[in-house]
C-alpha cells in the first residue's frame, strides 16, 4: 500500500476521527490532503499540489519541537504516527504505528480538500507542468554545460598557477 493510501486509512479511521494526522515519513511529519489544508489555514505552513485535490505539508522532523506547541495553541486535536515501507520493528506487515494522541478540541472540517482550482498552490503547480519532457532536458543540458564551464576553467586556472601564472 502506498504512503497516501496508508494516509488516508489513517484518516479515514473512526479513533482519528477530528484530529489532524502527521505521518512521519524519513526527515518530515507530513500532511496529506485536509490536513495540509488545515496545516497551511491554522499555521502557514506551505501546502504543496503534487495532483489535483491532493495537498501536501510537511514539517521537518528537526522543527517538530516548534511547531507542535503551535498546532497545541490553536486547540488542535493531533495524532502523530510513524511511517516505515520497510515494516515497523522488524514486523514487515505493518508500515504505521502511532507515536502520539495530543486530545485538544476536535478539528470540524469545512472542505476535504482545497478547492483546486482556486488554489494559488495548485495553479503554481500547472504551471510548473507545462513544461515540455524536451524543455526539461534543455534545461538539463545548460546546467551541465554550465557546470562543465565552470569546472574547465578552474582547471585551466590549476594549470596556470602550476606554470607560474
Amino acid at each position: 500500500m502506498s504512503f497516501r493510501k496508508i494516509v488516508e486509512k489513517l484518516q479515514n479511521a473512526e479513533e482519528n476521527e477530528g484530529f489532524l494526522i502527521l505521518v512521519r515519513c524519513g526527515v518530515f511529519f507530513t500532511g496529506i490532503g485536509k490536513d495540509a489544508v488545515i496545516l497551511a489555514e491554522k499555521l502557514g505552513i506551505t501546502n504543496v499540489c503534487f495532483s489535483e485535490g491532493i495537498c501536501k505539508s510537511s514539517i521537518p522532523v528537526c522543527r517538530i519541537e516548534k511547531i507542535l506547541p503551535r498546532i497545541i495553541s490553536k486547540d488542535i486535536s493531533v495524532a502523530i504516527y510513524e511511517y516505515n515501507p520497510k515494516g515497523i520493528e522488524k514486523n514487515n506487515g505493518e508500515k504505521y504505528q502511532l507515536l502520539r494522541k495530543i486530545v485538544m478540541k476536535p478539528i470540524k472540517e469545512t472542505r476535504k480538500c482545497l478547492e483546486c482550482k482556486k488554489c494559488i498552490y495548485y495553479k503554481s503547480r500547472i504551471k510548473t507542468n507545462i513544461a515540455s519532457t524536451e524543455e526539461i532536458v534543455k534545461g538539463i543540458d545548460s546546467i551541465l554545460e554550465e557546470r562543465y564551464r565552470v569546472t574547465k576553467i578552474e582547471n585551466n586556472k590549476k594549470e596556470g598557477n602550476k606554470d607560474g601564472r
